[in-house]
């Protein structure tokens, strides 16, 4: 249920960007917004355990549940439709734009190519750290610095490429995108390849600009999506790209361990990943913007 509820707020705050930003701001302003759900995940991940401790685990979450219906409260109280007309106008009106959304070919397209950028994204994420002691025989904590590297790399990232998009490729989405795979491919190889043989100074910034790559594409893929989608049918077209884009967060993460376990070797398990993202970004390429 708290996923289910945590689902609404990708959907509802594109839409309500679209509406505010025209096309040469769209994808600054949502990475801005993808870059907050990040930090909020690290703020919540340092403060909550030791909250926890001090007022137990049950009180931690009543604070949490807390400040979700205050968030939801001051958006109720102070949000204001742009173009002043009822909400329910504003709406999708039954059925048959819920048909129309389904049959849009690039919309489904764009979901199932970003399950590629989802399952590097969340393999990342799991496995960097554990990649690192066992590869490089680090120390876990050190290991761990990686990591935070990545992430915030990654929430950066959000914001930058929403920007490189909006002022430097004229709301190209679709060359953004492809490009951000692109890098993620080559820095999956690099990585992979060169490990080893790389000083620990070094490795920090191949490991920030990929995650400024692999963690920083949903902005794009959001603005897309709602921008495929039209001001009327923006929250459709992101509920259901974001679904189909999610199925790399649940395939990608054990196809990834099952390789290192099958050639007991992360560098292939990198690799091939890594030319999953190229492939998509690819076809990416050949999209209808």
């Amino acid at each position: 249920m708290g996923g289910m509820g945590y689902a609404f707020v990708n959907p509802s705050a594109a839409k309500a960007l679209t509406h505010w930003f025209p096309s040469k701001s769209r994808a600054t302003a949502i990475g801005v917004m993808k870059s907050g759900v990040s930090l909020g995940g690290a703020l919540g991940a340092a403060l909550l355990p030791g909250l926890a401790l001090l007022i137990g685990w049950r009180n931690a979450l009543v604070m949490i549940a807390f400040v979700v219906i205050l968030v939801g409260g001051i958006s109720i109280t102070f949000y204001r439709e742009t173009t002043g007309k009822a909400l329910t106008e504003a709406l999708p009106t039954g059925l048959r734009q819920l048909r129309d959304i389904l049959k849009n070919g690039s919309i489904l397209m764009l979901g199932g190519l970003c399950v590629l950028y989802s399952a590097i994204q969340l393999s990342a994420s799991t496995y960097l750290v554990l990649f690192l002691k066992e590869t490089v025989q680090l120390p876990v904590v050190l290991a761990g610095s990686f990591l935070t590297v990545y992430t915030l790399s990654g929430v950066a990232g959000r914001i930058c490429w929403g920007f490189i998009s909006d002022h430097v490729f004229g709301g190209r989405r679709k060359i953004t995108l492809s490009l951000i795979g692109f890098i993620t491919a080559i820095m999956a190889v690099l990585i992979a390849l060169f490990v080893d043989a790389v000083p620990l100074w070094l490795l920090y910034p191949m490991v920030a600009i990929f995650g400024l790559s692999a963690f920083g594409w949903p902005s794009i893929f959001i603005t897309f999506l709602a921008e495929l989608g039209g001001e009327k049918q923006a929250a459709a077209a992101v509920g259901l790209g974001v679904s189909i884009s999610n199925l790399g967060i649940l395939i990608g993460p054990p196809i990834f361990g099952h390789i290192v376990d099958v050639t007991q070797s992360y560098a292939q398990a990198w690799i091939i990943f890594g030319i999953f993202t190229a492939t998509g970004a690819v076809i990416l390429l050949m999209m209808r913007e």
